[in-house]
């Protein structure tokens, strides 16, 4: 969709104000003294160009003189597209038609480009008004950021981002683009993390509470390999264990068994 920019340009004019948010720069017509007679063919252009620091033209309309000794004086009108001084596009030539009241020439320019209109035969060339379509340059602008992605760590210091894009609006026609990143990044969950608790290895076990008849040893192990800490879980379990030892039966104290005592062929035997 293309959009007239805002003003007419008449030939006879030094310049003409345009309206907000593509005021024409400069519009100037190639009359010496700025003036053409009217009701005659006098004082011709030599050329006309128009520049426009925000817009993207992309036609140009050529009214021409409706006075009958004037209006094929269009005739071989070159219109072109300049980018500085180095760059020039050619977009079309005007060819006289009788009647005919305006010429449309379509153009590719870019943003900024200034409109020129020439002829070879400067003193033959003679235009009404110029009209000119195009957009008007949109800069792009940022959206919103994101909100802040899940956290890459629940604790210890882990990253999250947020994005945007330049869609707000996006640039076009020969716009600029947003400036800056499109991304932010930031640590988060920096607190520790939880250490749980670790048994470590057990003791020796302990002397036997006896030393016949049934004892107790005993044996203990420290949470500490690693100790719990930051809110980290203690360790499951007891921290000691026992046995029974020296189970064996403990010597009793009873009577002697009698013993017979004789003699057998002289010989005192038991």
């Amino acid at each position: 969709y293309q959009r007239r920019v805002r003003g007419i340009q008449f030939a006879n004019q030094k310049s003409t104000p345009h309206d907000h948010p593509s005021p024409a720069r400069k519009a100037i017509d190639g009359n010496k003294n700025g003036h053409a007679a009217a009701g005659y063919c006098a004082n011709p252009e030599v050329w006309w160009k128009a520049h426009f620091r925000h817009s993207q033209i992309s036609k140009v309309v050529i009214y021409p003189r409706t006075d009958a000794c004037c209006a094929s004086k269009i005739n071989g009108a070159k219109v072109s597209m300049q980018s500085g001084s180095n760059r020039i596009l050619y977009c079309g030539t005007v060819r006289y038609v009788k009647g005919k009241t305006k010429y449309e020439i379509n153009c590719g320019g870019k943003l900024a480009d200034t409109v020129l209109i020439e002829h070879p035969h400067p003193k033959e060339f003679m235009l009404c008004e110029v009209e000119l379509y195009g957009n008007y340059a949109v800069d792009g602008r940022w959206s919103s950021f994101t909100p802040w992605s899940k956290c890459s760590k629940t604790c210890g210091g882990g990253k999250q981002k947020r994005t945007r894009t330049c869609t707000n609006p996006a640039p076009a026609h020969g716009g600029r683009g947003c400036h800056g990143s499109s991304y932010e990044r930031q640590s988060c969950n920096k607190h520790k993390c939880p250490i749980n608790g670790g048994w470590n290895r057990f003791s020796s076990w302990s002397r036997c509470t006896a030393t016949c008849g049934g004892g107790t040893q005993l044996r203990n192990r420290r949470c500490n390999r690693p100790t719990p800490r930051y809110g980290g879980k203690p360790c499951a379990g007891n921290s000691c264990e026992s046995r029974k030892c020296n189970t064996h039966k403990c010597p009793q104290c009873g009577s002697a068994p009698i013993t017979k005592i004789g003699y057998h062929h002289g010989v005192l035997e038991e």
